[in-house]
């Protein structure tokens, strides 16, 4: 019996270094669009391969964690 893809995406996610959008997604517990907003505006680092992007699973506890997300107001931005 197969196994649903929620369940796939988060077992790589254990050991993984490099992260889809599909995997930060579910690890950050978003949608894919809030991914990608937060990519294409620079918030959270990540390199693009073709139409594809990979993003290192210590940007992301980076992001989660709020650092380097500071602005000159001592605010952090929100997704």
């Amino acid at each position: 019996m197969p196994r649903k893809k929620q369940e796939t995406d988060q077992e790589t996610i254990e050991g993984a270094t490099v992260l889809t959008v599909r995997q930060v997604a579910a690890y950050m517990k978003v949608g894919r669009e809030a991914v990608f907003k937060l990519l294409n505006t620079g918030k959270l680092k990540g390199a693009r391969i073709g139409h594809d992007w990979r993003i290192l699973r210590t940007e992301v506890d980076r992001f989660l964690l709020g650092e380097g997300q500071e602005e000159e107001d001592g605010h952090v931005d929100s997704i």
